[in-house]
């Protein structure tokens, strides 16, 4: 059975004292070596010389991945193939830069990231654009500006996702060639890029001033003293809260309840949505 390991050569540090990351494949007891795009540095690796980079080594645990499933393709009994055959197989593939799943890197990577507010409309972005495909799986070189656009398209009747949700997958794919991408060391799995595609922008909502009479009547408007549950009743409750909120100037409701600062004279409250979370 074929077996892979990422290595170096200690004794092949280039002029530049870079070493290649090498895939070392095994095969009834013989072995070959097979280059990769990657390169580390001194830092990156142990005094055993073993690599110690995670970000090198997930790469390298992705590349052998494929190069498995390669094999596993072949359909045929290992033994009967002699390693050089696989080994120039595997050379002449290496190079599909096809088989990045976004989907699968996006959800790691939000699992990764609880902290950042608004995940949840991550998560339904990332639905809704599997949605659009048709399917569970995405590849990172199926994403242009014109599916972005078409996305746009397909979310025309949903104003705000129309312009969140493409939002949300151009910051996505951006951390994707973030992450499989190291230009300092020539290494691009992801060739393609979206600076071209700007998000569509929500319409801003008119701002509309209530009449008068409107504030007037509410103000007038009698209390039902009802009790719910031995509370309030949402009448009487959202009465006193637009009376509040109309005489501190527009504070909202969130903000109102939250605030927990009152001197007799002033109330000190924190904007609720700029609280920093992390």
């Amino acid at each position: 059975m074929a077996t892979f390991k990422a290595i170096i050569k200690k004794e092949k540090m280039r002029s530049d004292k870079t070493w290649n990351v090498l895939i070392r494949l095994t095969h009834e007891r013989k072995i070959r070596y097979i280059s990769t795009t990657m390169y580390v540095t001194k830092k990156d690796i142990t005094s055993g010389f073993k690599i110690k980079n995670q970000q090198i080594i997930d790469r390298c645990e992705e590349l052998i991945k494929i190069y498995r499933e390669k094999i596993y393709k072949l359909n045929l009994e290992l033994n009967a193939i002699d390693i050089d055959t696989i080994a120039e197989y595997l050379k002449s593939s290496k190079d599909d830069k096809s088989g990045i799943d976004f989907i699968l890197f996006a959800k790691k990577w939000c699992a990764s990231h609880p902290e950042i507010k608004g995940m949840k409309n991550y998560t339904t972005a990332l639905n809704s654009f599997c949605t659009f495909f048709g399917r569970e799986s995405i590849l990172c070189n199926e994403i242009t500006v014109q599916k972005l656009k078409e996305f746009e398209e397909y979310l025309s009747e949903k104003k705000r996702a129309q312009s969140l949700y493409p939002s949300v997958i151009l910051r996505l794919f951006t951390e994707a060639r973030e992450y499989y991408n190291d230009e300092d060391n020539d290494i691009i799995r992801i060739k393609q890029n979206l600076s071209k595609y700007k998000p569509k922008q929500q319409n801003v909502a008119e701002k509309r001033a209530l009449p008068e009479e409107t504030i007037k009547t509410i103000f007038t408007l009698p209390y039902d003293n009802k009790k719910i549950k031995g509370y309030t009743s949402r009448h009487d409750l959202a009465k006193d809260c637009f009376i509040l909120s109309f005489c501190l100037m527009g504070m909202n409701s969130a903000d109102l309840y939250n605030a927990t600062e009152f001197d007799g004279e002033y109330i000190t409250y924190y904007r609720t949505k700029t609280v920093d979370t992390n």
